[in-house]
């Protein structure tokens, strides 16, 4: 049986990985270069955190 922090945790994860593919899409619709860059960023630490959380 599953406990209720691992079902949290895992959640955590999953919403980090999604909001950093979402993140990964948007990035050629910006207007600026430099807004695409950290929008870039932001997107790739999103996923360190979904990968370090599991």
């Amino acid at each position: 049986m599953e406990s209720n922090l691992y079902k949290f945790c895992l959640r955590l994860a999953d919403t980090s990985f999604i909001l950093s593919y979402r993140l990964g899409e948007y990035v050629s619709h910006g207007p600026f270069l430099e807004e695409d860059l950290s929008i870039t960023n932001v997107g790739l630490r999103f996923n360190w955190s979904s990968r370090k959380s599991l």
